[in-house]
């Protein structure tokens, strides 16, 4: 009885040794991991973060960070244990597990080495969109008369050479009056800009390509639809949904009626009338189509036109004021694509909802690829990812979600017809309905949705027609 009873003892002490040793060890590893990442810099999202899945009582608690939204679809996800998928939904993707002595910033270098990308168009190379990730590090010039390449360069301050290496432009090639050239920051931006103008070159082809008959759904205003929502919805840009319906809402885009039906094209672009002596390659151009498209959807068979008749233009835009000049000046010139945003009010009250430069100005411009006319419905506000943006004025907010190319945006309906729209945003942080002050913070600044680098595209309208941002906010 003796003998057994020792056998017992000794089956326990070893099974108490083995649990020891057990917690022992997995202690040790936890403490050498988290030593191991908070040196090699894993540990970098504040608890500010809108990723934080889980908020800590205190600094040295565990938790998780969802960085699903940023996971490219082609980048390597962490690894997760079984315990740790179980009762999560499969886009939820944790980057890293506690506890935590501290934490800090996370920058856009660091998000690159472990393949966190904002959402892309996919017209790119997995390998490039490591280089077109970080902020802009380039400025959309548009030529007007008088304009050269060396003119150019001289007033940016680069070389001719870097100019022509950035744009692909071939020894002696001359860029035509109303072309866009894009300008590096520096010597060191000029690989960057090259990937970006590819990008742009890759979405002429892609689009050279792509044809469609169009078609029309009806669709019946439900409670609670916005037109900024609709445009999410089916993935289409405002001016479409705007156009297509432009008698029935009759400038009033911020109140759908319940019951009201619209019609939903299956893509983006115009509707016109055509005129008297009107030709698909004049309509094509002035609008920003091109002149095979029209064709495929229409469904024409050959180039005559009936007058009176409505045609679909993919792609198109309406035409839009675009003759406000911006009265600040670069080495003595006006350059609308180089200003500096500085703080204070504007003619109509209107602030600048974040300081930075504009990198591409609003307005018409020609694609120097296809040679297509492209309309720039806003400007685009170079900042930092996470810059936060202020409310341009006072308003309600009518959209604050996902909205196709714009990504996360928000957008305030102001009095008078007058809207703002804040488009790629990295976080939301007002809500839909909600009253905003002018100046309140809104949202931050990002990449998302249809966009390479981080900034602030910023749209003003009118009865949902846009207008220069410049007129509002000089």
């Amino acid at each position: 009885m003796k003998a057994g009873n020792d056998v017992q003892k000794i089956k326990r002490r070893k099974t108490l040794c083995l649990v020891i040793f057990l917690i022992a060890a997995v202690g040790a590893a936890v403490a050498f991991a988290a030593k191991a990442a908070e040196d090699t810099g894993m540990y970098w999202i504040g608890f500010d973060s809108e990723f934080v899945a889980e908020r800590p009582e205190d600094s040295m608690g565990f938790f998780t960070v969802d960085v699903s939204d940023f996971l490219n679809n082609t980048a390597a996800a962490p690894v997760e244990t079984p315990a740790e998928a179980d009762g999560k939904e499969k886009e939820l993707v944790p980057l890293a597990i506690g506890p935590l002595p501290s934490i800090p910033t996370l920058t856009d270098e660091e998000l690159k080495l472990y393949g966190i990308l904002s959402k892309s168009d996919g017209v790119i190379s997995s390998s490039d969109k490591n280089a077109l990730d970080g902020d802009i590090k380039w400025t959309e010039v548009v030529l007007e008369p008088g304009d050269t390449l060396k003119s150019i360069a001289d007033e940016f301050g680069i070389s001719e050479e870097d100019l022509r290496m950035a744009n692909e432009l071939k020894k002696g090639e001359k860029p035509s009056l109303s072309e866009v050239l894009y300008v590096p920051d520096s010597h060191e931006d000029v690989e960057a800009t090259l990937l970006f103008v590819k990008k742009l070159q890759k979405e002429e082809i892609l689009l050279a390509k792509k044809g469609k008959q169009i078609v029309t759904t009806p669709y019946i205003v439900k409670e609670g639809d916005t037109l900024w929502g609709l445009a999410g919805k089916f993935d289409l840009d405002v001016d479409t949904i705007v156009d297509a319906n432009r008698k029935i809402l009759n400038g009033n885009i911020n109140h759908l009626k319940l019951g009201m039906e619209l019609r939903i094209p299956n893509q983006d672009g115009i509707f016109v009338k055509v005129s008297k002596n009107d030709t698909i390659a004049k309509l094509a151009d002035k609008y920003g189509s091109t002149a095979d498209s029209v064709m495929i959807a229409n469904a024409l068979k050959n180039e005559k036109l009936v007058a009176g008749k409505e045609l679909f233009l993919p792609g198109g835009k309406s035409i839009a004021d675009t003759e406000v000049k911006i009265t600040t000046k670069k080495n003595g010139r006006a350059r609308s694509a180089t200003v500096k945003i500085s703080s204070g009010t504007a003619v109509r009250g209107f602030r600048w909802p974040v300081l930075g430069q504009i990198s591409s100005p609003f307005g018409w411009r020609r694609s120097p690829f296809g040679r297509r006319r492209v309309f720039h419905a806003g400007i685009d506000i170079r900042a930092p990812r996470g810059t936060v943006i202020k409310a341009a004025a006072s308003g309600v907010v009518v959209h604050s979600g996902w909205m196709g190319g714009y990504g996360k945006t928000v957008v305030i309906s102001h009095s008078s017809g007058l809207t703002t729209l804040y488009g790629h945003c990295s976080r939301l942080i007002a809500k839909s309905g909600a009253r905003v002050s002018q100046g309140q913070t809104i949202a931050c600044v990002g990449s998302t949705g249809r966009s390479t680098g981080n900034h602030l595209h910023f749209e003003v309208r009118v009865g949902g027609s846009p207008r220069n941002p410049l007129r509002y906010l000089r």
